[in-house]
């Protein structure tokens, strides 16, 4: 309890310093801890647009800056004060009001040798990559700061060296962000190395159109770290087109042979044909055999003749008998059997049918029906 209140203390002695110089400094030029920007006259409060003008430059008033300057130290003095008593909270809130005056003093001035000061009380608060920083505007200032400041930021510098780490990052392709912590870096290539307190820190590496990278840094003090890095491409997934093709059609059943059937008819035609021949002759023979008018060896001749004849013709009746069963045969059993039979793989059914088949008996012949159920 005790601790809380003197911290208020603290700060409220604080503000009382501030406000004492903001009161010697000439009027209309209050100093404000965190000064908020004018807005502009032609916008008035139902307009409903927004304000998109610029901030106004920060206007340069050496005077301005002389009195956050003395307000800054006295507040470190009074930071000293707290340390010297044992009072680390209390003197840590001196030291970080003195941060900002410095940077108030910084903004209305030109004097680079207020760097130096502003350093000093970051080396007490800890944060030693920013004194570092700062030094090095001090060192490197051109013109050149007065010698004996300069002599002190260089030791200084020195100092802080020992404390810090700096990591040199090249990272390919150029722009890639980089941000350790929460602490963005800008893009690379950086101008500067990135300088760090002693630690363990995870370098985060991101562009669009590349895989982001998370690198680990490990930061020693007064040691150098450096890092070549490159991030690959996102891979482009291309998922080809699938095009369905249209089955291929089923082979056709071979087409069975119709030479045999068409033989078989063909040969019947000429039988019948030669039975009708033959049979015309043997009934002419016949009535020249059975006419009175012929003498006897004509009729001997019709006769011998005429029973040729008979028995040629009833040969080409049996010839085309038979030559047409087997055609019918052949047309109805294997022509049209193999036709009609269902394509390979497919379930077969028995389909009644009834042929004719030719029947021959000694002395008698004929066709016969045959039917398969």
């Amino acid at each position: 309890m005790v601790a809380m209140r003197t911290r208020g203390l603290a700060v409220v002695l604080g503000l009382i310093v501030a406000a004492g110089v903001a009161v010697a400094q000439p009027s209309g030029g209050d100093i404000d801890m965190d000064p908020e920007p004018a807005t502009g006259s032609g916008s008035g409060a139902g307009s409903g647009s927004a304000d998109t003008s610029e901030p106004p430059a920060i206007v340069k008033d050496p005077k301005v800056a002389k009195k956050w300057l003395a307000a800054a130290q006295q507040l470190v003095q009074k930071g000293d004060t707290f340390t010297a008593r044992k009072k680390p909270d209390d003197a840590k809130a001196q030291y970080e009001n003195a941060v900002t005056a410095y940077g108030k003093a910084i903004e209305a001035g030109d004097d680079v040798a207020v760097y130096f000061a502003l350093a000093l009380v970051e080396d007490k608060l800890g944060a030693e990559a920013d004194a570092y920083a700062h030094l090095k505007l001090v060192v490197d200032a051109q013109p050149p700061v007065k010698p004996d400041v300069l002599k002190k930021a260089t030791a200084k510098l020195d100092e802080v060296t020992g404390k810090v780490g700096t990591v040199m990052l090249t990272v390919l392709p150029e722009g890639t962000t980089i941000k350790i912590g929460d602490k963005e870096y800008g893009d690379s290539p950086l101008k500067a190395p990135i300088v760090l307190v002693p630690g363990t820190y995870t370098a985060s590496l991101t562009l669009v159109g590349y895989q982001p990278k998370d690198v680990e840094l490990k930061v020693e003090a007064g040691a150098g770290v450096e890092k070549k890095i490159e991030l690959e491409v996102v891979p482009v997934k291309i998922t080809p087109r699938v095009v369905e093709s249209e089955p291929e059609p089923a082979p056709l059943p071979p087409q069975p042979s119709k030479l045999p059937w068409i033989a078989g008819a063909s040969a019947t035609g000429v039988f019948v044909v030669g039975a009708v021949i033959f049979g015309a002759s043997a009934i002419s023979q016949h009535n020249a055999y059975t006419d009175p008018t012929f003498t006897k060896k004509e009729r001997a001749d019709a006769q011998s003749l005429g029973k040729t004849m008979a028995h040629l013709c009833d040969g080409a009746i049996v010839l085309s008998v038979a030559s047409a069963a087997f055609t019918v045969y052949w047309y109805h059993w294997k022509y049209q059997k193999e036709l009609d039979a269902p394509p390979p793989g497919t379930e077969q059914r028995v389909v009644p049918k009834v042929d004719m088949v030719p029947w021959v008996q000694p002395g008698a012949g004929g066709i016969a029906a045959v039917g398969s159920f």
